[in-house]
């Protein structure tokens, strides 16, 4: 199965305006994508806008270092990562922040979203 996963974007989004792309069903339907951010980046709402001209399912998920049982498609952070900009790719990179045995602290959310694509049903577990 394919997917597709979104890291601090599309910023295609601003003052509810969204890029003309956005209005138009790709070819992976939008249960297959997943999309993870933090609140405190620099584009967030711009980004959030974009999750929701793409029609992704649900609402955006709080989460920690860990991710739920029940992967959803719309995965936030409120972690302080530097200031609004750095707060923007940080999340996303080994130059992030470290946690246990010094590995990247989201990196256990990475691989549930990276599961979830290759899933059949699209749900990680």
């Amino acid at each position: 199965m394919q997917g597709v996963l979104m890291f601090g974007s599309p910023v295609e989004s601003v003052d509810g305006v969204t890029a003309a792309w956005m209005a138009h069903p790709g070819v992976t339907p939008v249960t297959r994508y997943y999309a993870f951010d933090s609140r405190r980046d620099m584009y967030a709402d711009r980004i959030t806008g974009s999750w929701r001209a793409l029609h992704l399912p649900g609402r955006p998920q709080l989460l920690g270092s860990t991710p739920p049982h029940r992967l959803a498609h719309q995965l936030v952070t409120d972690r302080r990562i530097g200031d609004r900009r750095q707060s923007h790719s940080l999340f996303i990179t080994d130059r992030g922040p470290r946690g246990h045995q010094d590995s990247p602290v989201f990196q256990k959310v990475w691989a549930a979203m990276l599961r979830a694509v290759r899933q059949p049903s699209g749900i990680a577990s």
